[in-house]
């Protein structure tokens, strides 16, 4: 189960609002020279708040690892899945109406792209609808003077 560490900015309404630390994963990261992590702003993280922690105390948040697993694997796979199944049947329509072969496979790529493009969005709005896909924090690591 993935963890992170941060301080707790305020809270409310059964979730608090959480300054996350970048973790050591950010420093071998082939991709912090482009992500929003490394950036100089601060990443605030709104989670569920179920062991009553307080502004000023410091957490570790985790996503639950079956959820983490199941969105990644959404995430990854899915496109390439639909490029090569959009791929396939482009190739395919290609043949049945004398289109180019190439290009046809093309097209059926892209179009694969597409609609997991808006499926992954679909996706997306259910997951932050619903509190399974949602980080929580785990434990309270130090407790300010409350």
């Amino acid at each position: 189960m993935p963890t992170e560490e941060g301080l707790v900015k305020e809270t409310g309404n059964g979730k608090a609002r959480v300054r996350v630390q970048r973790s050591s994963a950010c420093k071998s990261c082939s991709s912090r020279d482009h992500c929003e992590i490394n950036s100089s702003r601060d990443v605030t993280v709104d989670v569920i708040n179920e062991i009553g922690a307080k502004e000023g105390d410091w957490v570790e948040l985790s996503v639950p690892a079956g959820s983490f697993l199941r969105l990644s694997l959404v995430v990854y796979l899915l496109p390439v899945v639909a490029l090569i199944v959009g791929a396939v049947v482009g190739n395919e329509l290609g043949r049945a109406f004398d289109i180019s072969s190439g290009f046809s496979s093309v097209a059926g790529g892209v179009l694969g792209i597409i609609l997991t493009y808006f499926i992954l969005r679909g996706v997306n709005r259910r997951s932050e609808s619903s509190n399974k896909y949602s980080p929580r924090l785990t434990r309270i690591i130090y407790r300010t003077g409350g």
